[in-house]
């Protein structure tokens, strides 16, 4: 489940995952998680974010290709550019009630990924979101959602 060890954290942001991969739970009292923070990390399968976390930087999880859940804090506001970028086995993820934006290329590449419902606080989603989303057959988008 990840050992404090894994992680670089300097005041309070997750900079870098060093782990072996696996089932990764990110400790407590983590606010932010960095830009690439878990870029190519391809061991990792599961990532359970706490709610201390409020930032997640574009590309956190770029190219976690055997990353298949991923579980976001409640008082997340907005899925960043890239995020899970080219996850190809991310088959859930819950995008969590008070996000409000879901920027440019999110998901790109999620080729594992089969339905997604986006929550009714969401008011912006960014370009080629779901590019790349061959095994995606759902989509449910609240009409708040500006395009």
């Amino acid at each position: 489940m990840g050992v404090q060890n894994d992680f670089v954290i300097k005041e309070g942001v997750l900079e870098k995952y060093e782990g072996a991969g696996g089932s990764v739970r990110i400790p407590d009292g983590v606010s932010k998680i960095a830009d690439s923070a878990f870029s190519r990390c391809s061991g990792v399968t599961e990532v359970v974010v706490p709610d201390s976390v409020t930032e997640i930087c574009s590309h956190a999880f770029f190219c976690c290709t055997d990353l298949r859940r991923a579980v976001l804090p409640s008082g997340l506001s907005a899925i960043s550019v890239g995020m899970f970028w080219g996850c190809e086995q991310l088959e859930e993820i819950r995008i969590p009630e008070h996000v409000k934006k879901i920027d440019a290329f999110a998901f790109e590449g999620c080729t594992s990924l089969r339905t997604i419902k986006v929550p009714e606080s969401v008011q912006e989603i960014g370009a080629g979101a779901w590019n790349g989303c061959s095994s995606l057959v759902s989509i449910a988008l609240p009409s708040s959602v500006q395009i």
